[in-house]
């Protein structure tokens, strides 16, 4: 029997909104009597009804979202509109996976990048990632997020308007293939400048404009990398905050954690 359908049955007279607060009575006071009577202190002589709970839990893919937080009233979230499921669009809005920092829980969006214009790539269109018809069912691992290359994934940080201009995140981001001995994973094979570039998001289309400021279109930092020569060799990123946190460390002379300084976000 469902919750719905048990507050039916036991308050049948009054209103959803009171048939809330009555349940929740109902159960409390349920729980109480039993403890009591578990201890012999009171309802010793009573037969009191046993309830038995469902949790019923469904695994999710992931989550997506827009790319529109202009409106939003809570200034830490860096997301639009949240969805359980991949679409190309909502309510006429683009729809871009939703990545987070294990580090220090930055949100980020995500998407298969495309040219769309501009001076040497400063336009990009990013939308849900396409399936890998070849990666099912043997290899699907290969579709998921996080084994895509920079190649072919574009990610965004999205900023309030009134969003600082910060220059200076630039870093060396290592390959994800290693050479020799040295440390538990060994040394990056090649690595390339990589950093956060500020732009504009339109949340219609998800055309990201690197290096504008469009008053119409969303704040947001594009991440970047130096890739020429790299191939199909690199698949991870630094996030804005941890990147921002490392860099300023290392400009002010402090000592700087392994685990800041050498943090990586797998997308």
């Amino acid at each position: 029997m469902s919750l719905e359908k048990l507050k039916a049955v036991c308050f049948p007279n009054i209103s959803p909104k009171e048939q809330d607060v009555a349940i929740r009575g109902l159960f409390y006071g349920l729980g109480q009597a039993t403890a009591l009577q578990n201890k012999g202190q009171d309802f010793t002589s009573y037969i009191l009804p046993r309830l038995r709970f469902h949790w019923m839990t469904k695994n999710i893919d992931g989550l997506w979202a827009t790319a529109d937080i202009k409106d939003r009233k809570d200034s830490k979230r860096r997301v639009g509109k949240l969805l359980p499921e991949s679409r190309l669009v909502f309510e006429g809005k683009r729809v871009l996976e939703v990545l987070y920092c294990e580090c220090c829980g930055t949100q980020l969006l995500a998407g298969y990048k495309m040219h769309a214009g501009g001076v040497q790539g400063t336009k990009y269109e990013l939308a849900t990632l396409p399936s890998a018809i070849e990666s099912i069912p043997e290899a699907a691992p290969q579709g998921r997020t996080d084994a895509q290359n920079y190649k072919n994934l574009g990610v965004v940080y999205l900023v309030p308007d009134e969003y600082p201009n910060e220059d200076g995140l630039i870093w060396e981001q290592g390959s994800v293939e290693r050479v020799g001995l040295e440390g538990r994973v060994g040394n990056p094979a090649k690595t390339a400048s990589a950093g956060w570039k500020k732009g504009s998001i339109d949340p219609v289309t998800g055309v990201v404009e690197i290096g504008v400021h469009n008053p119409k279109q969303t704040k947001c930092l594009w991440f970047s990398v130096d890739d020429n020569d790299w191939g199909m060799n690199f698949n991870y990123l630094q996030c804005r905050r941890c990147a921002r946190l490392a860099i300023q460390a290392i400009l002010k002379g402090r000592v700087v954690s392994h685990l800041l300084l050498g943090h990586l976000l797998q997308v």
